[in-house]
C-alpha cells in the first residue's frame, strides 16, 4: 500500500475523494501479517491505506477549493461465514 500510495503523489494531479472498500471473506482460520486474515483485509489494511491517503488529499484541496472526503465502506459479506442467507426485510 505503500509503494502504491506513494506512486500515486507523482501521478496524480488531483485527488478529491476516495471510496476505500476492501473485504474478504473465508470459511477457514488463515493469518495474513500477524493477524487473522479478515481483521487485515476488511478493518486495517482499509484504515491504513485511507491514512495513506489523506496527505494527497489534502495537498490537493486548496488548489482546487475542495473538501477532500474519505468514504469507508463495508458489505455484509463476512457476516456470511456460516453460510447462513441474509435477510433484507
Amino acid at each position: 500500500m505503500r509503494a502504491f500510495t506513494q506512486g500515486l503523489e507523482g501521478e496524480l494531479e488531483r485527488l478529491g475523494g476516495v471510496i476505500d472498500d476492501a473485504g474478504i471473506s473465508i470459511h477457514e482460520f488463515e493469518m495474513a501479517e500477524d493477524n487473522e486474515s479478515i481483521i487485515t483485509v476488511n478493518v486495517i489494511s482499509t484504515f491504513i491505506l485511507a491514512l495513506l491517503l489523506r496527505p494527497i488529499l489534502r495537498a490537493s484541496a486548496p488548489s482546487h477549493q475542495t473538501t477532500p472526503r474519505i468514504s469507508l465502506v463495508t458489505s455484509a459479506v463476512p457476516t456470511r461465514h456460516n453460510s447462513v442467507p441474509l435477510s433484507l426485510q
